[in-house]
């Protein structure tokens, strides 16, 4: 691959930096459109001795490494050594700016950018988190003129604009009425928009997002999966299989003794449902 001609040393990037994982869309060249997942972990504060673990070869997404001054930020898959999880209790905003330039260099090393290029940045967030987006455009800004990703110098001029989570159901939504000749904004819009920690409302009227009858203080699939699990006995250490049983649809069976009761969590057969019922989950206790 030969690297990007200055006609084409403008990357386009839209992005959800969930604390699922980030996820991502981005082109440098009109025809493109390419998907980008990364882990959610960020490690920041090391020194050059970090380096010493990781890969360098393999996919740059994997192993992404940051350099800022004289402070080394691992991003994604490569920052699990040096963090236990991602708390939900923390803004994800706070770690925005590492998430963001990771993937710009990310994309830099696969396209073959030059060393100088702009990024123009969509990114979602949470009303409840629109507060912050005045200190991560600020930091950003600064952090992205002068880093190294991998090893290698980037400068990069950004230009970042910020949109409430969910509002590209509602341009999706608008895309759909526009097609059969209905303006969106002669109808009143909701949005549920269900992410790993949180569930956003948006609501809108006469094609304007209407603050107050909005909001994004709703939990999402993670409490909601703690709530259920708990309320069917299942302890945290088995938080992970039981993910792995809703992921992939196997059969799993949980066996707790919890005050002088039985607990069985286990997945429904076939022939247990009624006709037309969905799989799913039961719980049931023997006393």
């Amino acid at each position: 691959m030969t690297q990007a001609s200055s006609a084409n040393s403008t990357i386009y990037l839209a992005g959800d930096i969930g604390t699922s994982g980030s996820k991502f869309f981005y082109r440098v060249r009109d025809d493109q459109k390419e998907a980008l997942w990364m882990g959610s972990g960020v490690a920041d504060g090391l020194t050059t001795l970090a380096l010493s673990i990781l890969n360098a070869g393999g996919r740059p997404q994997d192993h992404a490494w940051l350099q800022v001054g004289n402070e080394v930020i691992l991003v994604g898959d490569a920052a699990k050594t040096f963090v236990e999880g991602n708390s939900l209790v923390e803004n994800k905003a706070n770690q925005a700016v590492y998430k963001i330039v990771a993937a710009l260099g990310v994309i830099a090393e696969k396209e073959r950018m030059p060393s100088q290029y702009e990024a123009v940045i969509w990114l979602p967030l949470p009303l409840t988190e629109m507060n912050t987006k005045d200190e991560i455009a600020a930091k950003l800004t600064q952090t992205a003129q002068n880093f190294r990703f991998r090893g290698m110098a980037q400068q990069v001029r950004v230009s970042l604009k910020f949109c409430p989570e969910g509002f590209g159901l509602y341009l999706n939504r608008k895309a759909q009425l526009d097609a059969t000749g209905v303006p969106i904004d002669q109808r009143r819009t909701f949005i549920l928009m269900m992410g790993h920690r949180n569930l956003s409302v948006l609501c809108f009227e006469q094609g304007s997002l209407k603050s107050a009858k909005s909001n994004s203080d709703g939990p999402g699939f993670w409490p909601v999966f703690e709530r259920v699990a708990r309320s069917c006995g299942v302890t945290p250490a088995d938080y992970s299989a039981l993910m792995a049983a809703l992921s992939t649809g196997k059969p799993l069976r949980f066996l707790r003794q919890k005050a002088n009761c039985m607990t069985l969590l286990l997945r429904s057969k076939p022939s247990d449902r009624p006709t037309g019922k969905p799989p799913g989950f039961t719980c049931k206790t023997i006393c």
